[in-house]
């Protein structure tokens, strides 16, 4: 397996987490937090688009400034498709990549970062009740 494809198939498993911890959201509490520092769902989304904002920005050989990024929605699920669309663009670009500097920006801007937040995702998930945690395995 090559780093790449080693990195696709995390970037894909990742991301199947993320679509477990979102699936299903309890209706009125895309708001709600584990506490004050904590980000709420909705919160959560636009955090991890600006993370494939700076990405995808990186892979052009860009700097991206942090904080910048502002949702164009707060709508939940306008959210979470335009999550959906975003990933789907960053996947392509490691896709189509021959460079190992893009593949480590994959490595931090998502698959580690990602990663982090499912973690964040779950407890909140837990927190609000009536969720599977084993739901983000394949195969559960």
């Amino acid at each position: 397996m090559t780093a790449k494809e080693h990195n696709l198939a995390l970037f894909d498993e990742v991301g199947f987490q993320l679509t477990q911890c979102f699936a299903n959201w309890p209706e009125g509490t895309w708001d709600e937090k584990l506490n004050e520092h904590a980000f709420s769902g909705r919160e959560m989304i636009a955090h991890l688009l600006e993370c494939y904002e700076a990405f995808l920005a990186g892979s052009r050989g860009e700097k991206h400034e942090w904080g910048t990024y502002s949702a164009p929605t707060d709508n939940p699920a306008e959210l979470l498709a335009l999550l959906v669309s975003k990933r789907a663009e960053a996947r392509a670009v490691i896709e189509a990549t021959d460079s190992d500097e893009v593949l480590g920006l994959s490595g931090s801007y998502i698959l580690l970062h990602d990663a982090y937040h499912v973690g964040q995702l779950a407890t909140l998930r837990l927190h609000l009740g009536g969720w599977d945690p084993y739901s983000i395995y394949a195969g559960h």
